[in-house]
């Protein structure tokens, strides 16, 4: 007995593609939803970026500058001695 896009000794055949990719339905949906509610998505991550949530500071700074720029360096610099500060008074 050979299965579809198997050879006799059950290996894959020379060519096969392996079929579709799974999850597309899945993906499609989420990304529907993501098209949605991109403003408020958006609103709402500037909006936790401006209350102080350095990672949303991060991923908006990684947006909008190239990871290249000098500005990007030194924000990238701050916003870890900020973490470091806020760890150390945790303390």
């Amino acid at each position: 007995m050979t299965l579809e896009g198997r050879n006799t000794n059950g290996q894959f055949s020379k060519g096969n593609t392996g079929g579709g990719r799974l999850g597309t339905g899945v993906d499609k949906t989420a990304l529907n939803i993501l098209k949605a509610n991109s403003a408020g998505i958006t609103k709402k991550a500037v909006e936790m970026a401006l209350e102080g949530d350095t990672g949303m500071i991060k991923l908006c700074l990684d947006k909008l500058l190239p990871q290249s720029s000098l500005i990007q360096q030194q924000l990238q610099e701050q916003i870890l001695a900020l973490e470091e500060a806020a760890h150390n008074d945790s303390k």
